[in-house]
């Protein structure tokens, strides 16, 4: 019980909207609709509601999973996000400076993932591609009613 009143104010302390993450949180959100997270740090994202979007964001921003290599970056290093999902790693690394080529094969989580690099301003220095990355080239599908480029 602890731990998730911890979380909760750590929410409180990352979002400037965190109703939208507590509701979801809650199982409340109506799904099929995209909601923005505008975070304290300046981003603004896009996520679906019981999609677990929201829980990348906290993964990123609140465990801090990824702040040992998110913390090295500076303007001009080049990093390559695979299995990019909506982009949350990927904003985070363009924030502090890196241009960055985000791959991410699920049509759904691609098309969100553009409109994010978008939305933040991050079209000139993020570059994303709907691929997967495999141990051999070519082109898989069906996979979700579409076919995956592989590299």
């Amino acid at each position: 019980m602890v731990n998730k009143v911890i979380h909760m104010l750590y929410i409180f302390r990352l979002y400037k909207n965190p109703w939208w993450r507590y509701l979801d949180y809650l199982g409340i959100l109506p799904v099929e609709q995209k909601y923005c997270a505008r975070l304290r740090n300046g981003l603004q994202l896009l996520v679906r509601a019981r999609t677990g979007d929201f829980l990348v964001v906290d993964e990123i921003f609140i465990h801090k999973i990824y702040d040992y290599a998110l913390l090295r970056l500076s303007k001009g290093d080049i990093v390559i996000d695979v299995g990019a999902h909506i982009g949350v790693f990927t904003l985070a690394a363009a924030l502090r400076g890196a241009s960055v080529l985000s791959l991410e094969p699920d049509p759904e989580n691609f098309e969100l993932l553009q409109e994010n690099i978008r939305f933040n301003g991050y079209s000139e220095r993020v570059h994303a591609y709907r691929f997967a990355v495999a141990g051999t080239s070519g082109e898989r599908g069906p996979w979700l009613g579409h076919s995956i480029h592989l590299f």
